[in-house]
């Protein structure tokens, strides 16, 4: 059974739902060292900023904390939703494989992070639904801390227990979806799966993978970004947000180095088929690492979408100004 998600106002709901969840784009990039060498992030001869840069300007600029830190917090969340632009205000979105994770996040999802990067499992897939067929959007993910804790997993109790405050946030980082940008037609008309997306704990990352902290909660989100044409004029709607944000809170995770709930592993063996070899530890690569799928295509595009909107826009400044965001999280069957 899919899992229906719309837009919905109701951040006191949202909070009740889903404590400590972070339901802005606020995180503060200080260091951008770890892209040195990517050529998508070199700085375009003309001083303007490179495709990578601007993107992750336009999605971190704010500095606030990254996380809420207790549910008191609704009050702050209570304010007035910016207009969504026309070509996202009917955007629905799928979880795809709910029930699957939902299996997981019963026992305490583990997402296994390594040097090089692991893919995750279940993979989050979504499908798209009432968007602009000719207009051009970009779907993109990252992953924010869900709270200020590290954590222990308690093997008498079988359980998760906090073991101190939080390390050090690693540098923030988007996952583009290879196919952005793309025509809201080619979104709807299959699943988009993040299959490429890996997790690793390597602080400097060269690959573009998402940078996480072993024993550390984590939220995805899906970011769905309308893309005008360079040639589009402004009209009524150049104030309204052409960003939006979708949360699905059956999907965060614990990131771990091995996996350390027994349950967990062995529903990650029987549930993905390219798991058989899994030692006891967790910590052997599955083969999902064997194919070998080239990171160029993913970096071409998202300098493509970056470009897009340098080309439109002509400032990173101007960019952030219309990608400001609209975070929803869906309260179940309605």
């Amino acid at each position: 059974m899919t899992h229906l998600m719309g837009p919905t106002e109701c951040a006191s709901a949202m909070v009740g739902t889903m404590p400590f969840l972070d339901n802005g784009l606020n995180a503060n990039i200080t260091d951008y060292g770890c892209y040195a060498n990517d050529y998508w992030t070199n700085t375009y001869t003309n001083g303007a900023l490179s495709p990578m840069k601007q993107i992750e300007d336009a999605l971190f600029s704010e500095t606030p904390a990254p996380f809420l830190h207790n549910c008191n917090c609704a009050s702050d969340l209570q304010q007035e939703p910016e207009p969504v632009h026309p070509s996202l205000a009917q955007a629905m979105v799928v979880l795809e494989t709910k029930a699957l994770w939902d299996q997981f996040h019963a026992q305490g999802t583990e997402m296994i992070i390594t040097k090089t990067g692991r893919r995750m499992f279940p993979t989050f897939q979504v499908r798209i639904g009432g968007l602009d067929p000719h207009a051009t959007y970009i779907c993109m993910m990252d992953f924010v801390p869900m709270d200020d804790k590290r954590y222990r997993y308690a093997f008498h109790n079988s359980c998760w227990v906090v073991a101190g405050k939080a390390d050090a946030i690693s540098p923030p980082r988007i996952h583009v979806h290879p196919d952005s940008p793309a025509a809201g037609a080619n979104w709807m008309k299959q699943i988009v799966s993040f299959d490429k997306l890996k997790l690793t704990n390597n602080q400097l990352d060269e690959n573009g993978h998402i940078i996480l902290n072993s024993m550390h909660r984590y939220q995805p989100r899906f970011h769905l970004v309308y893309l005008p044409s360079k040639n589009a004029s402004l009209d009524e709607n150049e104030h309204a947000s052409h960003f939006r944000t979708f949360i699905f809170p059956e999907t965060s995770f614990t990131a771990v180095t091995a996996y350390q709930n027994q349950r967990v592993t062995q529903l990650k063996i029987s549930s993905n088929p390219f798991a058989k070899g899994f030692r006891d530890d967790g910590t052997n690569d599955v083969p999902y690492d064997k194919l070998k799928v080239s990171s160029g295509h993913m970096r071409q595009a998202a300098a493509a979408a970056a470009y897009s909107y340098q080309s439109f826009y002509g400032s990173a400044a101007a960019a952030h100004q219309m990608m400001r965001p609209n975070s929803y999280i869906d309260l179940g069957p309605r």
